[in-house]
């Protein structure tokens, strides 16, 4: 199932103004390992034009690393900067706003299929679609069990 969790994540909150002054968004943020020798950072950001450059992850991660650092510590903090790719499997409600106008695999738990289209919008409760076949419809949050990026096979 997706997740809704994104937002009240305390890392998200920490880097997302750094990125906003990037041009960029951050898609994820995973911290592995806490409380443990070493604590491991794993940040997913993309270019709002989608062209992300390895320059541009370089740059977020200069900008970040000090931040970071003061957050979690010098000496336990390992940090890795990367993008979605191009058959990302959604795993927060919030990367639908992310990925609009992508290519997507939706599966819909009241129909038990997935549905293929692009993602339009989201509405806060719901992700507007138009499947493959030209149709239009409103899928809601708590029917999505999974949803991948792309046009891979599911």
């Amino acid at each position: 199932m997706l997740k809704n969790e994104l937002k009240d994540n305390e890392l998200y909150q920490l880097l997302k103004p750094v990125a906003d002054g990037l041009d960029m968004t951050v898609v994820e943020v995973q911290k592995l390992f806490p409380g443990s020798s070493e604590t491991r950072v794993v940040i997913t950001v993309m270019k709002n034009d989608g062209q992300t450059s390895i320059a541009d992850l370089e740059k977020f991660h200069r900008s970040v690393q000090s931040l970071l650092e003061l957050k979690i510590g010098r000496d336990v903090l390992s940090m890795e900067v990367g993008t979605p790719g191009l058959e990302r499997n959604l795993k927060d409600y919030s990367e639908f706003a992310f990925f609009k106008g992508r290519n997507a695999k939706i599966y819909d738990t009241s129909l038990s299929q997935w549905i293929e289209g692009t993602i339009n919008d989201t509405d806060g409760d719901a992700v507007k679609f138009t499947t493959s076949d030209s149709v239009e419809m409103a899928i809601p949050f708590d029917r999505i069990h999974k949803a991948r990026l792309g046009d891979r096979d599911v």
